[in-house]
């Protein structure tokens, strides 16, 4: 079931007249976790699409994170919960020249938190729709025994939870729309906008759950004419009058 926690505008209910533009993607959209570039997973790779997954090294850190971490293998690795896109971001961060090369690869029972921080583009205004796509991959432990709540956020406001459990192998899932107001961002360089994806083992047996890609993406939604607003107005009308 899916539980929606913020109280969406009623921008959210508009149609939209345009495609959505994508403004970031973490991970391939293969259910693979690999990247594209020459030698397949074994990266890094160039960040966003092409991000190489690391295993987690939790417990879950707290924010803002590492912005360079340079991932590896085995007891040694450096990895932590913070993904960052290139941008300018408050202090300690400062600018991030390029993709993170690295990303935590799953959720797990002690390092349940994915956080990917980013800059709004110019191009995205107050009334259009924001969305929050996320997908799983079939790496994830004991497929006939997965019980996960994923939590989607952004800027530290929850927006709606998603329940995974036996038969999602390589699932994918969108949140509802939502607007720059609902959750505090802020469009331009030099703010830190985050989203998160924290995922709870609900009592399965399953010691983690494997990520294949994140995305973002924002639709524009045309503010209604006026013979629209006059029409909508007729409408509720009507409908006051049968609820009498």
């Amino acid at each position: 079931m899916k539980k929606i926690l913020i109280t969406l505008s009623l921008s959210s209910f508009a149609i939209a007249s345009s495609g959505a533009a994508t403004i970031w993607n973490a991970g391939k959209i293969d259910n693979a976790q690999e990247w594209s570039g020459a030698g397949g997973g074994t990266g890094p790779g160039t960040g966003g699409e092409e991000v190489r997954f690391v295993q987690e090294n939790g417990p879950t850190n707290a924010l803002p994170g590492n912005p360079a971490n340079t991932g590896g293998e085995g007891a040694g690795r450096d990895i932590d919960d913070d993904y960052y896109f290139a941008g300018s971001y408050p202090g300690p961060i400062g600018i991030v020249a390029t993709n993170e090369a690295n990303m935590e690869r799953a959720w797990t029972g002690n390092d349940n938190d994915l956080r990917f921080h980013f800059n709004f583009p110019n191009t995205v205004s107050a009334t259009d729709l924001i969305t929050i796509t996320f997908g799983i991959t079939n790496g994830f432990d004991q497929p006939d025994a997965i019980g996960w709540d994923i939590e989607v956020g952004m800027n530290g406001t929850p927006i709606y939870t998603q329940d995974v459990v036996n038969g999602d192998q390589n699932g994918d899932w969108t949140s509802p729309g939502f607007t720059l107001a609902d959750v505090g961002g802020v469009v331009g360089p030099g703010a830190d906008n985050y989203v998160t994806l924290r995922g709870t083992n609900t009592g399965s047996t399953s010691r983690w759950l494997s990520l294949d890609y994140a995305q973002l993406d924002a639709t524009a939604v045309p503010e209604p004419s006026s013979s629209g607003l006059a029409l909508l107005s007729i409408a509720a009308l009507g409908f006051i009058r049968r609820r009498k």
